[in-house]
């Protein structure tokens, strides 16, 4: 507990009505920085709540946030720490009438306020049940209670009256006194005389001072104690300019709003002196001030956390007579044989060791789980498993450390074997270090939903809940948020937060030590000002949020531990973060989406419809030629963990030849470890000798080539060389990954002492090997995780490798909401000989299927068709067979689809297998329609036609549709209907005509500029415009462009502004190829989409001509032919120019020659040349070659370049 000054008994005093900024609309009170920013030179000049308490020598204070209970575990915490005492409370919403009712028309229907205190526990408990209750069942506007549920609910508690919007005070301003006298006898009725206080208050409020008159005299008339509170919203006076910016941010409002949320009116909502308090009550209520004392000392709720904490993780119910472990151990032993093959006490001679290996560690993990009091957890585990495995929903391998427990292989939690793979149990289960374990559990994206509507249904749904988050205000939002707050557009704050740095310890404190950042506010007063009101609202809480994947399940329903509120989709959620709920005893599950095992679910599905074979992923065999082929290719493109640029090139390198490869790099391919890659490759190759300090270490790092790269590797060097247990070794891992030195001084001398003692090894050698250790510890990565994702990355690979196809389409289905990503692995796809075809009615399913060696678009991808219709489509095509032609389409699905829908089919080619032009298609859709409906009723009326009795032939031909004879639509225009109804071209692209020169030119194409492209770096990309639009700056109305070009793999948007449009505004034609040259820009969000800031435009044609630097012609030395070189010779003198070109001929000896050709033969560039030389040679069979002058990178802040502020204010 830091010192504080001996503190005047005298003047002391307790906010008992405080707002922390977990009162998201309007609390900006930040209970302490130092849980929020780590930076202590940067918390100096803030203020919190705790450093207030320590200012004033209060004894205690009270946490009161409007209708939540959020911050309760940091507000104790970090109170207790500074030795204050926490009293943990609510101001909830007390509905007039019933929390049920929601009619506008009554006054207050959206509650009065009451503060609540809890006393005790029981008084917490009570808390959380009110506030969870209001949350979940009363909420109208916001989370109400009532009286009814109050008094069922009082016990522990001590209420105040609250502020003027307390039912008390605020019925005697609104109808008087006899009405404040029944709503308080009311109170009264339900806590009791000696837990009810009149709440007095006073903030230059008029009604206050009324208010405050008739508190005084009921407190004379009911014998009731009076107690002062000032209503704290914010910490310091001079913080009431911030407050208000937080309002206007949580309202979206403008400082500059008439009519609109505020307290600036009257700015004493800060934490008050106790002389300021007495100021204001100590003559006329004397007895108010000491109030505030006797409640504090009544308040002594402690929560039971970490040592004290209560077990409440959920119990797996077993029969009568029988242990849990007893159950846990039988679920073990009959599942040896499901992983290894053999009966456990019946194996086979040659597995005999092995079954004595899985034995001894099969008891030592199950002595340590009984020990440790978690064989329900395990089973808990094993039961929502073994349920999804059930139901058929994908369940992964296995995540962090748990991959490591035998007793979790054998019981299905994992499916990676830990004997095999060498991975410690210690490292999930330490029994020197008890931690509770933590399975991280992947599904299948798809389904993961139905795993825990499982959970809710087998531990009952008030047990279950998922998890809030709490998203402060980080530095750049600050800022963007203050600049639109007072008035700024937003290109102001986007100015000035693209100066800063991406970084996740970046403080406004520290932006200052960014010179571009600190010369723009001190040479623009704007700046300063947004910078000004940013600082004190940095950091503070913004948002809430629902944890992404972590659910909390109890054993009891959970608004007894902690409170609750209502999700958007109307589940409950618990209000604190994960760890305070993992502190009071709860079980928190991370039950993660894998759509990596959604794809494998859905390729297996494509395998088995397409070519009827069933593949039981689990036994696929690890050493596939097939497969270490493709990694070995660097063909990882969709391929799990492997698919990035830097992995590809890695897998060529290293010549992955087994799982162990595959794990392996996982671990090395990540900031740190990286910088061993070149050896590890070397030593792998044989071109390194591989070096180990101790031979005791050779076969623990064997199969890394000497380099400690997983933690398990230092756990078991620690062991061997100086003794330690495992659980041990675990301790030393842990306490030099997070660096704490007084653990790694002490652990360094025992490691030492330990090698001279157990292997004799001499100190100085011992220290360095713990130099070693010391630093491989730092970023060493845990194996039982990449083993489990390497498995995944192999199977992957695996499909990838021997049923393209299915695999591919599987993996495009999965990506089917980001166009981006689809386009590019239509473009793989391509490259790997896989042609993706339009949707067909007859062919496809409604996600991406496969037909024999292609793949067909989905229904389900149609724009206009829609969910039923689709359905409709495949349903009828199974029961009854493959559609005719469009007639008898319609006749047998007409019901289901209208002619929009029939229209967005012919469009986007799903009629092509009719043999019909897409125009003659498109021409008689209604005159299809009616007779298709014709027939129908012919049919339905059990009358049939005439030509009936003809047979089929003369019946089809009388009732059908004749086809005009028009010319098909133009290709270009089938390439945009394809993209309107589907989002892509899958027929071709507008772009391919132009690819070998976008290609050529382009220092990056689109896709790779959005993934990989630098800020500020200049760039040369070409593509097609694909729009164009213009506008007129507002700040200097002169106008500006802003351009989508788009090439086979993506699209960029291109900023024009100033002098870069006036010099090339006539070229923005769309569907013209350009070529722009600028600088790239980004928004400092991560992931912001990159955009283009253009510096010049260069036609195709110009491009050519001044661009190009050789002009190459690839020729086969046998058709190298008399009449082929004399139409070369008379072709390049044609087109003389200044330009080299370079003959290449591949000899018959398979080598290739390239000559540069006489000065007299270079050309000059042109399309037409181009065009030409395809027609003579083959388009394939010559490359250009472009110049790609760059742009130097650009300094992000430059004061005196107006085109730079220009591009700011867009």
């Amino acid at each position: 507990m830091p010192d504080q000054p001996a503190a005047n008994p005298d003047k002391q005093f307790v906010h008992l009505h405080v707002h922390t900024d977990y009162s998201l609309l309007d609390g900006a009170s930040a209970i302490s920085w130092a849980t929020r920013i780590k930076d202590k030179e940067a918390r100096k000049s803030k203020s919190d709540l705790v450093k207030m308490c320590l200012e004033n020598h209060a004894p205690a204070i009270a946490m009161t946030d409007h209708g939540v209970m959020g911050g309760a575990i940091e507000f104790y915490e970090e109170m207790g720490a500074a030795g204050v005492k926490p009293i943990i409370g609510c101001e909830v919403y007390v509905a007039p009438t019933s929390k049920l009712v929601h009619d506008p028309s009554i006054p207050h229907i959206r509650g009065y306020h009451l503060i609540l205190l809890a006393t005790n526990q029981t008084g917490y408990v009570n808390l959380c049940k009110i506030v969870s209750d209001a949350q979940l069942h009363g909420f109208y506007y916001k989370p109400r209670t009532d009286k009814e549920f109050l008094a069922a609910h009082s016990e522990g508690l001590i209420a105040l009256s609250a502020c003027i919007q307390g039912e008390v005070p605020r019925s005697f301003l609104d109808r008087g006194e006899e009405s404040s006298r029944k709503a308080l006898a009311e109170y009264l009725d339900i806590f009791g005389k000696e837990n009810f206080y009149l709440e007095v208050q006073y903030h230059g409020i008029e009604e206050q001072k009324l208010a405050n008159r008739q508190l005084v005299k009921l407190a004379r008339e009911f014998d009731l104690p009076l107690v002062a509170t000032n209503d704290i919203h914010y910490v310091r006076k001079e913080h009431a300019k911030a407050q208000d910016v937080l309002v206007c941010i949580s309202t979206r409002s403008q400082l500059s709003d008439t009519d609109r949320m505020t307290m600036m009116d009257h700015q004493e909502f800060y934490y008050k002196t106790y002389d300021e308090m007495y100021d204001i009550f100590g003559t006329e209520i004397p007895e108010a001030i000491p109030n505030t004392l006797r409640i504090a000392e009544r308040c002594d709720f402690k929560f039971r956390i970490d040592k004290t904490m209560e077990n409440h993780y959920p119990v797996y119910q077993v029969p009568e007579g029988v242990s849990q472990a007893d159950v846990l151990r039988k679920i073990c032993i009959d599942n040896v044989k499901r992983c290894y093959g053999f009966e456990l006490d019946n194996p086979p001679p040659d597995q005999q060791e092995l079954a004595e290996t899985i034995r001894k560690r099969m008891d030592y993990e199950l002595s340590v789980i009984i020990k440790t009091k978690y064989p329900s957890y395990f089973l808990v585990v094993w039961d929502f498993i073994n349920a999804a495995k059930k139901k058929g929903i994908p369940v992964g391998l296995g995540r962090g450390s748990g991959a490591g427990s035998l007793v979790a292989y054998l019981t299905g939690i994992t499916n990676i074997d830990p004997l095999r793979y060498k991975l410690l149990f210690e490292r999930f289960l330490n029994p020197e270090r008890v931690s509770p374990p933590d399975f991280d559990i992947d599904f299948c994206e798809r389904r993961r939903e139905e795993v825990i509507e499982y959970v809710r249904e087998k531990y009952g749904r008030d047990s279950v809940a998922q998890i809030a988050t709490y998203g402060a205000l980080k530095p750049k939002n600050a800022i963007k948020d203050c600049a639109r707050v007072l008035g700024y557009p937003p290109a102001v704050g986007d100015r000035m937060t693209k100066l800063l740095p991406n970084d996740p310890k970046l403080t406004l404190a520290k932006a200052m030590e960014v010179q571009e950042f600190k010369d723009l506010l001190d040479h623009d007063p704007d700046a300063k000002k947004i910078y000004d009101e940013a600082l004190p609202i940095e950091g503070l809480n913004r948002t809430t949020g629902i944890h992404a994947c972590g659910v909390i399940i109890g054993d009891m329903p959970l608004d007894n531990v902690v409170p609750l509120q209502r999700s958007p989709e109307g589940t409950p959620v618990v209000q604190f973060i994960a760890h305070p709920c993992e502190q009071l005893g709860l079980l928190k599950m991370d039950f993660l989406g894998l759509r990596t095992l959604t794809v494998i679910s859905d390729a297996l599905a494509n395998i088995k419809k397409n070519r009827n074979i069933d593949i039981d992923i689990d036994r696929i065999p690890l050493d596939d030629k097939n497969t270490y082929d493709l990694l070995n290719r660097g063909d990882t493109i969709a391929v799990f963990q492997l698919e990035s640029g830097g992995m590809q090139t890695l897998c060529r390198q290293f010549v992955v030849e087994t799982i162990e490869h595959i794990i392996a790099l996982l671990a090395i391919y990540r900031p740190g470890p990286m910088e061993f890659i070149p050896t590890f490759v070397g030593c792998k190759k044989g071109l390194q000798p591989i070096v180990y300090d101790h031979p005791k270490m050779e076969p623990i790092l064997k199969e890394t080539y000497g380099i400690m790269l997983y933690q398990e590797q230092i756990m078991e060097v620690v062991q061997k060389l100086a003794g330690f247990t495992l659980g041990h070794a675990d301790i030393v891992r842990r306490a030099i990954g997070k660096k704490k030195m007084d653990i790694m001084e002490k652990e360094k001398i025992n490691f030492i002492q330990g090698c001279k003692e157990t292997n004799n090894i001499e100190p100085e050698l011992a220290e360095q090997i713990w130099t070693k250790i010391n630093k491989f510890a730092g970023y060493g990565f845990n194996k039982s995780h990449s083993a489990a994702y390497g498995m995944v990355s192999y199977r992957t690979a695996y499909l990838k490798a021997n049923y393209p196809q299915e695999y591919m389409a599987a993996v495009l289905t999965s990506e089917l909401g980001n166009a981006e990503k689809v386009t590019f692995l239509i473009n793989a796809c391509k490259d790997m000989g896989i042609e993706i075809r339009p949707p067909d009615v007859n062919k496809s399913d409604t996600n991406f299927s496969v037909d024999g060696k292609n793949i067909v678009f989905g229904l389900g991808a149609i724009k206009g068709l829609g969910e039923s219709a689709s359905n409709a489509i495949i349903s009828e095509r199974e029961k009854n067979g493959p559609y005719k032609d469009m007639v008898e389409f319609l006749e047998r699905v007409g019901g289901s689809v209208n002619s929009k829908a029939v229209d967005s089919l012919v469009r986007c080619g799903a009629f092509d297998f009719t043999g019909y032009k897409r125009s003659q298609l498109l021409a008689t859709i209604q005159e299809a329609i009616n007779c298709a409906a014709s027939r129908r009723k012919d049919k339905e009326s059990g009358q049939g036609s005439l030509f009936d009795l003809l047979g089929g032939g003369e019946q089809e031909s009388f009732n059908s549709v004749q086809m005009p004879d028009i010319p098909e639509i133009d290709s270009s225009e089938l390439l945009k209907m394809e993209k309107a109804l589907l989002g892509f071209y899958v027929s071709g692209h507008p772009a391919e005509k132009y690819a070998h020169f976008f290609k050529a030119y382009s220092s990056m194409d689109a896709l790779d500029i959005q993934e990989h492209g630098v800020a500020d770096d200049g760039v040369i990309v070409g593509g097609l415009i694909k729009s164009v639009t213009r506008k007129i700056s507002k700040k200097s109305n002169k106008p500006f462009a802003i351009l989508q070009i788009e090439d086979l793999r993506g699209s960029v948007e291109c900023m024009l502004f100033g002098k870069s449009y006036d010099d090339f505004k006539d070229l923005l034609i769309p569907e013209t190829p350009i070529f722009v040259t600028g600088y790239i820009r980004r928004g400092d969000e991560e992931n912001s989409p990159a955009s283009i800031s253009v510096k010049s435009l260069l036609s195709l044609e110009s491009m050519i001509q001044t661009q190009t630097s050789q002009l190459h012609l690839h020729l086969f030395e046998e058709e190298c032919s008399e009449p082929l070189l004399k139409s070369l010779n008379e072709f390049l003198l044609k087109h003389s120019g200044n330009v080299p070109v370079v003959l290449c001929v591949r000899l018959k000896n398979e080598t290739t020659v390239f000559v540069e050709i006489d000065r007299k033969f270079y050309v000059a560039p042109s399309l037409e040349l181009a065009q030409e030389l395809a027609e003579l040679i083959g388009n394939d069979r010559f490359r250009i070659k472009g110049a790609r002058e760059l742009p130097p990178p650009q300094r992000r802040f430059v004061r005196d370049d107006s085109a730079h502020k220009e591009e700011a204010a867009h």
